[in-house]
């Protein structure tokens, strides 16, 4: 008895500190359901770009001037550039450790004026494109300070042209101006307590200046913005089983972005589906990803690892690393508005 108390007091203490909430911050280990909801529907896979088979493609990004679909297409050392029907445009790179050259090339974002960046994962850096795929600059070297990275991930761009980077291993988001100055960081490693990340593997940018993270050995996505931050997904205690999926919670979820008016859609990996919330964080629907055919392959799971959303809410594009492609969604709402960008 007296070894038994002091352990539950220790639970319960957990289960208090994580279910507070004030007004700056708002924490949820399940996921409520939303008043609206919605249905996806497939519209097309893509495998291959010039006769290549695609190979572990990690991020995913729409260049919001013409939306395009970028890829980084991990596995083959590239950058893809698709329309948004999935027609191939462009690609460019290769492996090696010279300017644009990659080692495990693990996302893709477009500025406003259309330069690419790209998170050069082994190499601890990020590269700097023209929209043709040209080479014009790049930032970082391993470790920890300011302008170091240790695995870095995720990538973003806001209006302004500053470039987030989710810097993996250091558990941090870094912001950079869109010549590499280091700007502010997001968040700070740890398991427990507002902003407090593990191993954050993607970041998005919102219209509004939000930002969203996959935060994701914390089992949950993290909404950032000035007046605080807020969370979603199971986190009662980070070594405790999590959920299975339904509006319990996500399961190392590896890819988040906004879509219009503030829908949230989220790559839940662990749970091998595609999920969207509203603009508070409520669940309105999900979609698991078929299963591969097990002739051709002995894995028994596909692996969401990103998605991103075409501005106009009518479709999404996750990378399924796992069976190498990536897959268009149409998505269908009801009743939830989608005029605000």
């Amino acid at each position: 008895m007296n070894l038994i108390r002091p352990i539950l007091l220790i639970i319960l203490a957990s289960i208090t500190l994580l279910a507070c909430s004030d007004s700056r911050n708002s924490w949820s280990w399940a996921l409520q359901e939303s008043p609206f909801s919605m249905s996806y529907h497939p519209l097309n896979v893509l495998e291959e770009a010039e006769g290549q088979r695609l190979k572990e493609p990690h991020g995913l990004t729409i260049d919001k001037r013409n939306g395009n679909l970028l890829v980084s297409d991990t596995g083959n050392q590239r950058i893809i550039v698709f329309d948004e029907s999935g027609k191939f445009i462009q690609q460019f790179g290769k492996k090696g450790d010279g300017p644009g050259e990659f080692s495990h090339p693990m996302d893709v974002a477009v500025g406003p004026d259309g330069s690419i960046y790209v998170s050069d994962y082994f190499q601890d850096r990020i590269q700097k494109f023209t929209s043709d795929g040209n080479y014009i600059l790049e930032w970082g070297t391993p470790g920890e300070g300011k302008t170091q990275f240790n695995a870095p991930t995720g990538l973003a761009v806001d209006r302004a042209g500053n470039v987030y980077v989710a810097d993996f291993y250091n558990s941090v988001i870094k912001v950079f101006s869109a010549e590499g100055q280091f700007l502010r960081t997001i968040g700070s490693a740890g398991q427990f307590g507002p902003g407090k990340l593990d191993y954050p593997t993607d970041v998005n940018v919102n219209t509004d200046g939000s930002v969203l993270v996959a935060d994701t050995y914390n089992y949950r996505i993290q909404r950032f913005n000035l007046s605080g931050s807020s969370a979603w997904g199971w986190h009662l205690l980070w070594f405790f089983p999590r959920p299975g999926g339904a509006t319990q919670g996500f399961k190392e979820p590896t890819g988040t972005t906004f879509g219009p008016n503030g829908v949230i859609h989220v790559a839940d990996g662990g749970n091998h589906r595609v999920v969207t919330l509203d603009s508070s964080g409520a669940f309105m629907g999900d979609w698991p990803l078929p299963d591969i055919d097990l002739e051709k392959d002995a894995q028994t799971y596909n692996s969401p690892v990103a998605v991103a959303a075409k501005p106009d809410g009518t479709a999404i594009y996750v990378a399924d690393i796992v069976n190498s492609r990536i897959i268009i969604l149409g998505i269908e709402y009801e009743g939830y508005p989608l005029s605000k960008r």
